[in-house]
């Protein structure tokens, strides 16, 4: 089953293209976007905020892509496909600052990431990978399975990424965030 052109506007898009097939079990939050010809999204996905799908794209199942503030933007050209269980952000707590987490805190205790992600024309997103805040994959871009992508990836490129489960670093600053939870009302 698959939502109708009158049912995808209710839920926020501004243009839909012919012959799109996207699940009724996919999710719109606050969706402001379009979704270009020929596309499919597939089943428990989820899909919040402002993106733009070009055409003849595929978003296979148990994805999610968010960019759900006004700063922020996910872009994906034509003849790209994305593998089940990615996850693309366009917002995003900074793991690495001092700072409180998560969508509950007030937001003058956070440190929120804001940038576009944009995936160029006939991309390949490898299944369980993770694209960033500020990502900017350009045309013909191929991203390995559980990968984790927080850069540019220029043309032509396949990028594989495998952790090592190794300390980068400490963190700083432990003495500020413990009186951040002390403090926070």
């Amino acid at each position: 089953m698959f939502y109708t052109s009158s049912e995808l506007k209710k839920l926020g898009v501004k243009k839909v293209g012919k012959s799109v097939q996207i699940s009724k079990l996919v999710k719109f939050y606050n969706f402001k976007g379009t979704i270009g010809d020929y596309c499919r999204i597939d089943d428990y996905t989820i899909l919040k905020g402002n993106i733009n799908i070009g055409k003849i794209v595929h978003i296979s199942s148990f994805c999610i892509l968010t960019a759900t503030d006004a700063k922020s933007s996910i872009s994906i050209g034509d003849f790209s496909s994305i593998s089940a269980h990615c996850s693309i952000y366009a917002v995003s707590d900074n793991y690495i600052s001092s700072s409180l987490h998560g969508p509950i805190v007030k937001k003058k205790y956070t440190d929120i990431q804001f940038g576009n992600v944009k995936i160029g024309k006939c991309c390949l997103i490898g299944l369980n990978s993770i694209i960033l805040p500020k990502c900017n994959l350009k045309d013909f871009v191929s991203i390995a399975p559980n990968s984790v992508v927080n850069e540019k990836v220029d043309t032509g490129n396949i990028l594989i990424q495998r952790a090592q489960n190794k300390i980068l670093k400490k963190r700083k600053n432990i003495k500020k965030l413990r009186e951040l939870t002390t403090k926070y009302k």
